[in-house]
């Protein structure tokens, strides 16, 4: 059974974008999510120094209700 996902603005998020590879996103006010110019390794510990105000914003992205439903 899925958990019912809350949207909490300036919540943060591990996305994953391949099998070995995650991206950071940030909820914005609803329906919008920032997207960062990081790309790690799917492991805890290459995310334990990151520190979301040195890194560039990537893009400011527009979410379906449906895409939300999918990932949560």
């Amino acid at each position: 059974m899925l958990n019912r996902f809350s949207w909490k603005e300036n919540d943060v998020y591990f996305v994953p974008v391949t099998d070995s590879v995650s991206t950071v996103v940030q909820l914005l006010k609803k329906p919008y999510i920032i997207m960062f110019n990081i790309f790690l390794e799917n492991s805890i510990s290459a995310w334990d120094e990151v520190k979301l105000q040195d890194i560039q914003e990537f893009r400011v992205i527009r979410v379906l209700n449906s895409a939300v439903k999918l990932t949560a």
